[in-house]
């Protein structure tokens, strides 16, 4: 989170729909983004090769410019469009107050019920510096696409959850609620 006098608006360029930084992802475990095998959800996240688990496969950190924090106020004199913003915004478990985009994000989808996490997202604060890295938690094949445990991985950031909520938009933390309810017996 920067430093900026109250009241200075600061134009944030958005961190979304720009190619991956290759730079913060694992240079040799390839991977791509593309059409996920759910439908309707966008793009997945899919191995390029064969990845072991216990990889490292993406870091990045505010002190790197990769990840960006903004508190409510910040947030606001980005000029993003909030409902825009819905579909990457993530909680970090060692700051409530703040919400995290990842320079461009990660494209990985939900392990609902019938699908297992493959990676999962590690939360970290490092000299006062946050950090959010990507490991893979089993052995992945060439092809595959890697999904990641919302519940677990995406913290609620309050103000940022309940501003979203009130523009009728359900942002990340509370996805799988409603997804894993879809796979509920009737």
């Amino acid at each position: 989170m920067g430093k900026k006098s109250v009241g200075e608006p600061t134009a944030v360029a958005i961190p979304w729909g720009h190619q991956p930084d290759e730079s913060t992802f694992h240079p040799d475990y390839a991977t791509e983004f593309r059409e996920s095998t759910i439908p309707q959800c966008g793009n997945g996240w899919f191995a390029k090769t064969d990845i072991p688990s216990g990889v490292q496969m993406r870091r990045v950190t505010a002190a790197e410019g990769s990840l960006f924090g903004f508190t409510e106020e910040e947030f606001k004199a980005t000029g993003w469009n909030p409902d825009e913003a819905v579909n990457y915004g993530i909680g970090h478990h060692k700051n409530p107050q703040a919400i995290y985009f990842l320079k461009p994000g990660t494209a990985v989808n939900h392990a609902d019920p019938t699908r297992e996490a493959s990676v999962e997202y590690r939360h970290s604060e490092d000299g006062g510096s946050y950090a959010m890295e990507l490991w893979t938690t089993k052995n992945i094949k060439a092809g595959e696409e890697m999904f990641c445990d919302y519940a677990r991985d995406y913290a609620p950031c309050e103000w940022y959850d309940k501003m979203q909520n009130e523009r009728g938009n359900i942002p990340l933390s509370q996805i799988p609620a409603i997804i894993n309810k879809m796979y509920e017996p009737l």
